[in-house]
C-alpha cells in the first residue's frame, strides 16, 4: 500500500517547504491562512519566529541547519530578530537533537546535545530559554528515523491563531 510522504503531503497542501541549509519567510494577512516548514531534521538545529504586527499582518520565519552552517543559522536568526523588532508580540522555537543524561537527583532527562548552540542562537536574539515565548525543543536522534512519517518537522500555521508544531504537535506557550 502507498503512503505519500510528508513532503508530499504538506507540498500538495501548499505548504512552503524549506529544505536543509535554508531558511525562509511568509506572511498572512489577517483573512490569510499560510503554512510554512521544514523536515528531516536528523541531527540539525531548527528555528522558528513568528510574529504579529500592528496592523493584524503575521510572519513566520524558519530555518533548518546542520551543523556545517552553523554560523550562517545564527546570523540568519539574528537578522530575522532584528526585522521583526516592531512586532507586537514573538514566539520562538528552537527545534535541536537531545541527549539522555542523569540529572542531580539522578533521573533521566534529556538535554540539549549541542547547548551551547541553542545559547548563541538565543543571545543572538536577545533572548533567553526562561522567556515565557521561547521554546526549546529537543529530539531523540534514536527515534528519528527518515522514513517515520512527521518526524522531525518544524511547521507553522499562520491564520486567525498562529500555531507552531513540533512533529505535528502544537507548542503550548503558558
Amino acid at each position: 500500500m502507498y503512503r505519500p510522504s510528508f513532503y508530499e503531503v504538506e507540498s500538495k497542501a501548499g505548504t512552503k517547504l524549506i529544505g536543509m541549509d535554508s531558511y525562509g519567510r511568509v506572511e498572512a494577512r489577517p483573512s490569510e491562512t499560510v503554512k510554512i516548514e521544514t523536515f528531516g531534521l536528523s541531527g540539525c538545529t531548527a528555528a522558528v519566529i513568528v510574529a504579529e504586527y500592528p496592523d493584524g499582518r503575521k510572519s513566520a520565519h524558519v530555518q533548518h541547519f546542520s551543523l556545517l552552517g552553523r554560523g550562517l543559522s545564527e546570523a540568519v536568526f539574528q537578522k530575522e530578530m532584528i526585522e521583526s523588532q516592531d512586532a507586537v508580540s514573538r514566539k520562538v522555537v528552537v527545534m535541536t537533537p537531545g541527549q539522555y543524561t542523569q540529572d542531580s537527583e539522578g533521573k533521566c532527562v534529556m538535554t540539549p546535545k549541542d547547548q551551547a548552540l541553542v545559547d548563541r542562537l538565543l543571545k543572538d536574539g536577545n533572548l533567553s530559554d526562561g522567556d515565557d515565548d521561547v521554546k526549546t525543543y529537543l529530539y531523540n536522534m534514536a527515534e528519528h528515523i527518515e522514513s517515520s512519517y512527521r518526524q522531525g518537522t518544524l511547521m507553522v500555521e499562520l491564520g486567525e491563531e498562529s500555531v507552531i508544531y513540533t512533529e505535528m504537535c502544537p507548542v503550548k506557550f503558558e
